[in-house]
């Protein structure tokens, strides 16, 4: 973008006054003066100023309120001194030879500066009252307004703000030196409120803040009516002294001064040069850079003072716009040309007089411009020199111009310049000279001499070319001519010629430029051409255009005919394609072909060309034709001769055939002849026949070619056959298809599964016997029937399946032999079987229990048991035992230990159980094997009553004790199993210990398995070892995804997966920032830009920003305000190729900062995005500063101002390190730093500094891959403590190696700049150095006051002297690079600024590769940062007593860039997603105290947010003894007790009333009730102790919970009321695996409330599901009863804490519950209370669209309250009667409600599940129990009930319409 700036400069030019002697004290000339402006003298006299006044040191030029001036120094420096302001020269020293010199003023008002000569080298100083601004050579704006002063850099090197406190002397007498400020880029300003205040950060200068700095610089444009009245006085005054003065003049001078001065004035309207006009421009790029302001110094001078001068009188000066020049202010780099013109800058100001009244003589100065040097032969209208004219007095002049050429120029008066008329020949004349001379009216003369030289021009070819013919035939010859030429050169070179154009590679052209054909011309491709000819000399072509046609020539067909095959057999089938003939005629012409030659009948051509054959061939008639094929375009005819030979074929025999028969009966035999065939061979040759085709099998065919049948037909089968006969005569084949019908026969079979059957007597009636498969035909019904002895006692099915019909004996009948017969109507088939009967006696079952029995059991274990099958009467069991061990139950054959065992007696026993049935008997005999008695009953106790064991034990600590029972004392021996059982040992007594450090973040819990084994037997006991997390961090970040995929709901609870769909992210990311106070974030972040920087690992920079959308000043700081200021958040990474994501304002839902408290949050609707970006730039971690302040403390380098080593070092990426006046060694180590993550040293101070590490250990550092700087000499011989530099550097070096290190005293060529070429470099790449040196290459060294040193062979200069060297690590092997320096003064904290890029390059040269990370930024991130709230800070904040918090939750906001008017608050915790009924009356503003006209203002729409993020303030509430009460009407402040010895509950209540109706005939049931209900219930409680969420091992406060809350829209009289939306979700807080709850610790030593180290926790992120605990993400629930829609959500909104006035003397920390419960609204004795409830009962019934309501109040049991003071929590039981509501226009379409009574209870009585909260008898809160419990009495299940109450006085505020 283009903003155009406009400034008013003043012009002279060398030789102004040039014939006056200045005065003594004269430094300069006031140049313009507009109105009121005078000089106060040293002798305190004040003066008139006016045009021409002589400015002289130490006296003081002031304005007034209109007045305006003008003044130009001797060294051209010009001033513009602007209304109601004051300017002191107090120095000014300048040396005309040398333009060297300074210049000092100071100021007050409003002052422009463009510098000249002096401020090139030295900067012009200007004081203010609070500030002393320093510019070199440019040009600025200085300001004052009261003891503030703003300086705007516009054009030149730099401008230095320092405010007064800081000594310019020695930098840091009375304020620190780094208050100073630079600015090396145009366009930006610096502001210094007082004299002590830092500066500012520079800001960009805009068009409308330069544009106002140009108004203040300009007078008013009209003077005030009594102003004017006195102008208008002297005026006439002064033209009646004109009129004398002119009375007593001469009537000649008179007359003189008049023709004078009509002339000047016709020339000064022609001559006044027209306003110079460029553009100024504000480049910004994307990335949001500083702005680049540049100067286009084409038209300044040196000294910034253009060559232009004003032509307008210095009275006529009232506003700029009459002399103002626009300049385009570009990026244009001062160059070594812009320094050589300064030979056009007014290098002194001519004396004038010092008094007003006498006159000045007038100015006239003409210079030349810059001229051309040459000038080119044959060209007219050439500008040769531009003149320059400084005539401010308006006179007369002439221009004559003299010399031998003087005829061929002329000056121009409009462009005032000498311009050329005539044109130059060079061969006739080589320069051009002549004089110019402008003499003006008083006789003053310049002169200018130009002298050019005249360019000769290279001329072109004189090139005559003729064309042979406007035509050719396309027939003409190859190398006929086309066309000849004739070339001439002037100057006589080599010409060259080529011919171009489409078609131009057909030609030819010869060194004479004459044209022949190459190519054979054709009509039909081309009917003409158009060619360029061009002549070359090598610097001039001339060209000739060729056009000419072709004439067309009637041509004969081009015909080609080709046969498709070689040669064709002669028993190819006519019509078959023979050839194809193909024919294109030049001139387009229909083509018909023909064929002719003998045997040429046999063929035909069609009119395509498609030859084919006609009549069979026939070998033995002719072996091959020869025909011509021809084509003819009607005129002329084309032939092509074909031949086509034939070959002869071998003949297939012939084959004929008969059948025997039109059919074949299915039952036919098998040899039955079926047909005959006959077959005979044109070549007599041997005939084979063959048969083929399905079923081709079932048939014969035999060498006579009769054909029998082989196997048996089948018409059910297959009722026809197709059989393919071929004959062969060994070569060729025929083949006839022969079709047998095969006719149908009927027929009946039956096949049985099994004749021979064998069943158990036992077999029960209908058991199977076998089946049976029954062919017959299709249509045929088949019976069956059963013969034979005892047939009867089975039957038959209708499919032929056979079953028992009676029981079997085998006593009475062992078998049967049966007849089964079946017949379909026609045919009878039968088939016999025997069923043999097998006898069935007893069955006996029984097994031991165990194998093997421990010989320490008791009697009447069970050893065995008996059961029995097939019994053919009552089983009685008994037992046979030798060993008299066991006994049986005779009935049940159950087997008991009747005497002990005894492993030592007998290691078995036997015995035999046996079962009879009075008919059978049978028995079974087992072992029992006797087991030992050994270990058992081992169980391990966990040390410290099964506590976590905290993560950072140490090796060895105990875990737990076993114990075991040994009942023989054998030895036992122990062994651990399961996962991270490694991490643990057990010793021979069984005592568990832990075998390594344990790491709550890699393992929370071990479940692990102690065994203990002896001899053969082992016993095991499992057990769980929680492991404790240690609080490791002072701050982190947090974030993780809002989103939500794969939601499932049940009743009013609902879960889901984290994240979008198919995300692999984990469910929460924590970004550790550092362990210790040092690392906190506090020190690390930005307030200005709202940005957190990332640490890890105690301080390691992570390449990461997060910048918070929060306003930093006005109404709404510390809060997002997102239609205040609009702002945008961003991701950011400033290592390598930055990458920035930006998070627009509209993706933004809330943010905050609270101030002080080291807590900062945002709520992001984002999509989720991979970013990737550089994590590290190839270096180590630390960058170091060493030294000692034994000579030069201000030489150490240090300090963050724009050229110091520190900066080099962060901008490299480092984290400093400052070991500054501290043995390296103890600063690293008390740090914490190893000396391998230090990737550079710097040491550039005089003297010993002790570095603690052996010289062998720094070497070795350094060939580590450490960088190294140090100062190892000083000028003058090594002063100053250099020689211990260079003995330490010399005892490193020889560590490495390295020699020939020494210093050296010489001081020849001090001071001298030297520019790093590449020849310096190269000497060091060619001689093996790998360094890239390419930043540094044509940096200007400057050695300032130096000394040299003798540079070891290893080692290289690096500036082209032994002043600098460099150690590459090419060279001396070594991984790292050393830099060594032979002053102190060159790098120390007053370091030019061309060294400073040296120190950057070293600093950035990498000791490790570059390694780049992606940053997965989540779907709807929330980020959260600060310091970790731990336990600690807890238990030092409760003191072992309950403390009550206040709370206050930041509002999320629905805004619309349509403005205030549309946006609103959304209620607390209600899910964004669900919340779409508008605004229900929650004016934050007005409930800070705001009117409602400046609530329309969106600073103010933000005054809550802002006051409760506000560390320095706080939300008042009247509650207690607050003066004021800042909550919205229908709030509470959320009070919340934390308990540090269990569970603390919390409460918040928000309830308003909008939009209600009065109804138009008077009230109605739901005039004036609550719109919005809005209740959370909430504990906190330590993690640990919620082992379902969390482990026993977490550290840290978690929050449990519920919110409750209910809308009703609006209602009218036209509606039937609309229903309630009903929502719950849980409230729990965002937490990780090392942070809990809460955030900060609101403590601030300038709070006028708060005491040191109160630990007051700062905030929290409150959510539905906290990411970090076990289990699915919960979410909120809404019902919305107009639609019976259930619709889910989630939210974070951010609660911080605000201090209280529990008493009336001060602000605390937070309150007692005991400020509660002495209110006397109750007794504050009481524990419990009765009361009468009375309401309106809500009904939904489902489809009808809307609630129904019913009256509600108790019966004459009132409701009792009982309250819990030691659990803080509460009972309501209320006995309610349920009645009809009264018949209004409500109820009309309503159902019958249900009507009676019921108990409603709330509450608990253990409050475990957050379902009561008990602050006081005013404060308290409960969600109703759902027990199921019906209206009628009945149960009717859970989900039943639902509702929450509060009582009205836990309002802080309350509604006014309630």
């Amino acid at each position: 973008m283009k903003f155009f700036y406009q400034f008013i400069f003043l012009f002279l030019a060398t030789g102004f006054f040039a014939n006056s002697a200045l005065t003594q004290e004269q430094i300069g000339v006031a140049s313009a003066v507009n109105k009121n402006t005078t000089d106060l003298t040293l002798e305190q006299e004040r003066k008139l100023v006016d045009a021409g006044y002589e400015i002289i040191q130490n006296h003081t030029i002031e304005t007034d309120g209109v007045g305006r001036a003008q003044m130009l120094l001797l060294d051209g420096t010009a001033f513009s001194v602007g209304p109601n302001s004051s300017v002191v020269l107090d120095k000014f020293i300048y040396n005309p030879e040398t333009a060297e010199g300074s210049l000092e003023v100071t100021a007050r008002g409003i002052l422009r500066i463009v510098g000249g000569k002096v401020t090139k080298k030295q900067p012009a100083l200007i004081r203010t009252n609070s500030a002393t601004v320093g510019i070199r050579g440019g040009i600025g704006i200085v300001q004052t307004v009261g003891s503030q002063t703003n300086a705007t850099f516009l054009y030149g090197t730099e401008m230095t703000v320092t405010p007064n406190c800081v000594d310019l002397d020695t930098f840091g007498d009375q304020c620190s030196a780094d208050f100073a400020t630079t600015v090396t880029e145009p366009g930006f300003s610096v502001s210094v409120e007082d004299e002590d205040s830092e500066p500012g950060e520079p800001v960009e200068v805009t068009e409308e803040s330069l544009d106002a700095l140009q108004e203040e610089l300009e007078a008013p444009e009209e003077a005030p009516e009594e102003e004017a009245a006195a102008e208008e006085t002297a005026t006439e005054e002064e033209t009646q002294e004109e009129e004398t003065a002119t009375e007593e003049t001469s009537s000649d001078e008179s007359a003189a001064e008049e023709t004078t001065s009509e002339e000047s004035a016709t020339e000064t309207e022609s001559e006044a040069p027209a306003e110079i006009e460029t553009e100024t421009e504000v480049v910004s790029d994307d990335a949001g850079d500083s702005t680049d302001i540049e100067v286009d110094e084409g038209l300044l001078d040196s000294s910034g003072v253009t060559d232009v001068s004003s032509d307008i009188e210095p009275e006529e000066l009232g506003t700029a716009e009459e002399f103002e020049i626009a300049i385009e202010l570009e990026t244009v780099e001062a160059d070594d040309a812009n320094e050589d013109q300064t030979g056009d800058v007014t290098e002194e100001v001519a004396e004038t007089t010092q008094e007003t009244t006498v006159e000045v003589a007038p100015i006239f100065q003409v210079n030349g411009g810059e001229s051309i040097e040459s000038i080119s032969e044959n060209i007219t209208n050439e500008t040769l020199t531009p003149l320059v004219f400084i005539n401010p007095g308006e006179l007369d002049y002439s221009v004559t111009i003299s010399g031998d050429d003087a005829e061929l120029v002329e000056f121009d008066i409009d462009t005032l310049s000498i311009n050329l008329i005539s044109a130059l020949d060079y061969e006739t004349q080589t320069s051009l000279s002549f004089t110019v001379t402008i003499e003006s009216e008083n006789a003053d003369i310049s002169e200018i001499e130009v002298l050019l030289d005249v360019t000769n021009i290279d001329e072109p070819i004189e090139l005559t070319s003729n064309l042979l013919a406007e035509s050719f035939a396309e027939n003409i010859d190859l190398q006929s001519a086309i066309l000849e030429s004739t070339a001439i050169d002037p100057e006589g070179g080599t010409i060259s010629f080529t011919l171009s154009g489409e078609g131009s590679e057909n030609f030819s052209v010869d060194a004479n430029g004459n044209i022949s054909l190459q190519t054979e011309l054709d009509y039909e491709t081309t009917t003409s051409y158009d060619l360029t000819l061009t002549a070359s000399d090598g610097v001039n072509d001339t060209l000739f255009e060729i056009s000419f046609s072709v004439i067309d020539i009637d041509e004969p067909a081009i015909l080609t005919a080709n046969t498709s095959a070689t040669s064709f057999a002669e028993d190819s089938l006519t019509g078959i394609n023979i050839g194809t003939a193909s024919a294109t005629d030049p001139e387009g012409k229909t083509i018909t072909f023909s064929l002719s030659g003998t045997g040429s009948e046999n063929f035909s051509v069609d009119s395509s060309g498609n030859i084919s054959l006609v009549n069979s061939l026939d070998y033995e008639t002719a072996t091959s034709y020869t025909l011509a094929l021809n084509a003819s375009d009607g005129v002329n005819t084309s032939t092509s001769e074909l031949i086509i030979t034939v070959d002869d074929v071998n003949e297939a025999p012939s084959l004929t055939n008969a059948l025997a028969a039109s059919s074949f009966a299915e039952n036919i035999s098998t040899g039955t002849t079926i047909a005959t065939a006959s077959a005979s061979d044109p070549e007599s040759q041997s005939i084979t026949y063959s048969l083929s085709g399905t079923g081709s099998d079932k048939f014969a065919v035999d060498s006579a070619g009769n054909i029998t049948l082989s196997s048996a037909l089948d018409y059910e089968t297959t009722t026809s056959y197709a059989l393919t006969l071929t004959a062969s005569d060994g070569t060729n084949s025929t083949s006839n298809t022969i079709n047998v019908s095969v006719a149908d026969v009927v027929e009946l079979s039956i096949a049985l599964a099994s004749s021979s059957i064998s069943l158990n007597e036992s077999a029960s009636s209908g058991s199977s016997v076998t089946t049976t498969s029954t062919t017959t035909d299709g249509s045929a019904t088949v019976s069956y029937s059963l013969s034979g002895t005892g047939s009867d006692n089975f039957a038959v099915s209708s499919n032929g399946t056979i079953t028992t019909a009676a029981s079997l004996d085998y006593e009475t009948t062992t078998s049967y032999s049966l007849t089964l017969t079946a017949s379909d109507g026609t045919n009878t088939v039968t088939e016999n079987f025997t069923v043999s009967i097998t006898d069935i006696n007893l069955s006996l079952s029984a097994s031991l229990e165990s194998a093997a029995q421990s010989e320490g059991i008791s009697t009447g274990t069970t050893i065995a048991t008996s059961s029995s099958s097939n019994a053919d009467g009552t089983v009685t069991y008994s037992l046979t035992d030798a060993d008299n061990k066991f006994s049986i139950n005779s009935s049940t054959g159950a087997v008991t230990l009747a005497n002990a065992l005894d492993y030592e007696t007998k290691t078995s026993h036997e015995f035999t159980i046996t079962a009879t049935d009075g008919v059978t008997t049978t028995s079974e005999t087992f072992t029992l094997s006797v087991s030992d008695l050994k270990i058992n009953t081992l169980a391990v106790t966990l040390a410290n009553s099964g506590a976590a064991l905290a993560e950072s034990s140490s090796s060895g600590t105990s875990v737990g004790s076993s114990s075991i029972t040994n009942p023989e004392s054998e030895t036992v021996s122990y062994a651990l199993s399961g996962t991270g059982s490694s991490n643990f040992a057990v010793d021979s007594s069984g005592d568990v210990t832990t075998n390594a450090t344990l790491d709550f973040e890699t393992a929370k819990s071990y479940s692990l398995t102690l065994t203990a084994t002896a001899g053969g037997n082992t016993t095991t006991d499992a057990f769980t070892v929680n492991v404790g997390n240690v609080e490791e961090l002072e701050s982190a970040v947090l974030r993780y995804s809002a989103d939500y995929n794969s939601a499932s709901r049940s009743g009013f609870s609902a879960t889901a997966t984290r994240g979008p769909s198919g995300s692999s992210l984990a469910a929460f990311t924590l970004e550790q920032i550092g362990t210790t106070n040092s690392t906190a974030i506090t020190s690390v972040d930005d307030t200005t830009n709202n940005y957190v920087p990332v640490e890890i690992n105690s301080g390691t920079a992570l390449n990461w920003r997060y910048y918070f959308p929060v306003d930093t000043s006005g109404n709404g700081q510390f809060a997002f305000a997102p239609n205040s200021s609009a702002l945008d958040g961003k991701y950011y990474s400033p290592l390598g190729t930055a990458v920035t994501t930006t998070i627009a304002n509209a993706e933004f839902l809330t943010a905050g900062r609270l101030e002080g408290a080291e807590y900062w949050f945002m709520t992001t609707d984002k999509s989720a995005a991979d970013i990737n970006y550089q994590s590290s730039n190839g270096q180590r971690t630390y960058g170091v500063i060493g030294g000692s302040n034994s000579q030069y403390s201000y030489h150490s380098g240090r300090g963050t101002s724009t050229y110091t080593w520190q900066t080099a070092i962060t901008t490299a990426g480092y984290t400093y390190q400052d070991c500054y006046n501290t043995n390296l060694l103890t600063c690293l180590s008390n740090a914490g730093i190893d000396l391998d993550d230090v990737g550079i040293i710097v040491v550039n101070s005089l003297g010993t500094y002790t570095f603690g590490y052996s010289n062998s250990g720094m070497a070795d550092w350094i060939d580590g891959g450490g960088n190294f700087f140090q100062t190892m000499w000083e000028h003058s011989g090594g002063c100053c403590g250099s020689d211990q530099n260079m003995a330490q550097a010399q005892a490193i070096f020889s560590e490495l190696g390295w020699s020939g290190l020494s210093g050296n005293s010489q001081t020849a060529n001090r001071e001298s700049n030297v520019t790093i070429t590449q020849s310096v470099l190269d000497a060091i790449t060619n001689n093996g150095g790998t360094l890239n040196y390419s930043g540094i290459l044509n940096d200007v060294w400057n050695p300032s006051t130096t000394g040299f040193f003798d540079i070891p062979s290893v080692c290289n200069s690096l500036a082209g002297s032994t002043a600098l060297m460099i150690c590459d690590p090419g060279r001396t092997g070594s991984t790292g690079a050393v830099m060594g320096v032979a002053d102190t003064n060159a790098f120390s904290n007053a370091v030019q600024a061309s060294n400073y890029s040296i120190m950057q390059w070293f600093a950035g040269l990498s000791t490790a590769p570059a390694t780049t990370s992606t940053y997965n930024l989540y779907e709807d991130q929330v980020t959260l940062a600060g310091e970790v709230y731990t336990d600690a800070n807890f238990v030092s904040f409760t003191n072992s007593n309950k403390r009550v918090i206040a709370m206050t939750v930041i509002p999320l906001e629905n805004f619309a860039a349509s403005g205030t008017s549309n946006d609103y608050f959304i209620p607390n915790f209600v899910p964004k997603t669900l919340w779409s009924y508008g605004d229900v009356g929650h004016d934050y503003c007005l409930g800070v105290g705001n009117n409602a006209s400046a609530c329309n203002t969106y600073d103010n729409y933000y005054d809550f947010s802002s006051i409760a993020l506000d560390s320095s303030d706080m939300l008042d509430t009247s509650r207690f003894n607050g003066s004021t009460n800042e909550l919205p009407e229908g709030q509470s402040m959320w009070w919340q007790v934390l308990n540090p010895s269990g569970v603390g509950v919390g409460l918040w209540a928000q309830i308003s009333l909008k939009d209600s109706y009065d109804g138009a005939s008077g009230s109605t049931l739901r005039d004036d009730q609550q719109s919005l209900l809005n209740v959370v219930i909430s504990n906190v409680d330590y993690r640990k102790n919620d082992t379902t969420r969390y482990s026993a091992g977490d550290t840290g406060l978690g929050m449990d919970g519920y919110h409750y809350w209910s809308y009703q829209g609006a209602t009218n009289a036209d509606n039937d009321g609309l229903g309630i939306n009903y929502g719950t979700s849980p409230i729990e807080c965002a937490t990780s695996n090392d942070s809990g709850c809460f955030w900060g610790d609101n403590y601030n030593s300038s709070h006028f409330y708060s005491t040191a180290n109160s630990n007051q926790p700062g905030g929290a992120m409150i959510t539905s599901s906290d990411p970090y605990k076990s289990g699915s993400m919960t979410l909120g629930v809404n019902y919305n009863s107009n639609n019976d829609t259930f619709s889910t959500g989630t939210f974070n909104v951010s609660a911080v804490v605000q201090d209280v006035k529990p008493s009336s003397s001060s602000y605390a920390d937070y309150a007692w519950l005991g400020d509660f419960r002495s209110s006397n609204f109750y007794s504050s004795s009481a524990t419990g209370y009765s009361g009468f409830f009375s309401g309106i009962l809500e009904f939904d019934v489902s489809g009808k669209g809307n609630s129904q309501l019913s009256s509600i109040r108790s019966s004459s049991t009132l409701a009792t309250f009982t309250f819990d003071a030691t659990n803080d929590d509460l009972q309501v039981v209320a006995p309610m009667t349920i009645s009809a509501a009264p018949s209004n226009n409500y109820t009309s379409n309503w159902s019958t409600v249900d009507t009676g009574s019921m108990t409603l209870k709330f509450g608990d009585a253990t409050n475990d599940e957050a379902k009561s909260a008990y602050i006081s008898s005013e404060v308290f809160a409960a969600e109703i129990q759902d027990d199921g419990a019906q209206i009628d009495g009945t149960s009717g299940g859970s989900n039943n009930l639902a509702g929450v109450m509060v009582s009205y006085n836990t309002l802080d505020k309350e509604d006014s319409d309630l």
